[in-house]
């Protein structure tokens, strides 16, 4: 199983370095995406442009603003993927380790070049493609609960899971929780209506003859 990984760094050398780091620890199934960030100055403009590599785990530089014209830092990067990605696995890299530390950031996400060690990355996107396999079997068994029987707990579970799965699968588009739970119960409660209403007439037939 092969594993795609993209690099962000202005500097050509560190670049290069990453890539070269990769094959000396032994890791062919890992491919580097070597990308630099001057192509895309807008952070937005980025993560697309990640998302389009179909890539399994996100490394990035921390201060990328002082070798490229960008206006986001590895940790804007980061967060902005991870909001298109919930969990999705994400590396900083720096020399400035405490002060990434510093700025509110997950300190499992924070390694000191040359870090982070490749097969710490391989294991994040095993684990993370468990959980999005876990969460899938999950939402299957919700399913195939009786639409009747489902208590509210499970239909909250059911859009959760569903939440997830398409964020992980589709990002920006999601269609928002809060939405498909007025589609989902709607649904339901237009059922219950008609039930309702078929249960009158069949008692008003009863009653009157």
């Amino acid at each position: 199983m092969s594993y795609v990984i993209a690099y962000v760094d202005g500097v050509e050398a560190e670049r290069e370095s990453f890539v070269a780091d990769s094959y000396l620890q032994g890791e062919n199934n890992m491919i580097v995406e070597a990308v630099d960030p001057k192509h895309k100055p807008n952070v937005d403009q980025m993560v697309y442009h990640l998302l389009d590599l179909n890539i399994d785990a996100l490394v990035t530089e921390y201060k990328l603003s002082e070798f490229a014209v960008v206006n986001y830092s590895g940790k804007d990067l980061s967060d902005c993927m991870l909001q298109n990605r919930p969990e999705f696995p994400c590396f900083i890299r720096t020399h400035y380790e405490k002060e990434a530390i510093q700025e509110q950031m997950d300190v499992n996400m924070v390694y000191k070049k040359p870090g982070p060690d490749f097969i710490r990355v391989m294991i994040q996107i095993e684990n993370y493609r468990a959980r999005i396999n876990d969460r899938q079997n999950e939402l299957i068994a919700l399913m195939k609960i009786d639409p009747d029987e489902r208590t509210d707990g499970q239909i909250d579970q059911i859009l959760e899971l569903d939440h997830f799965l398409e964020k992980s699968l589709g990002g920006t588009y999601a269609i928002p929780k809060n939405l498909k739970r007025d589609i989902f119960v709607g649904k339901r409660m237009k059922l219950i209506e008609e039930a309702e209403q078929l249960i009158k007439e069949i008692r008003h037939q009863l009653n009157g003859s």
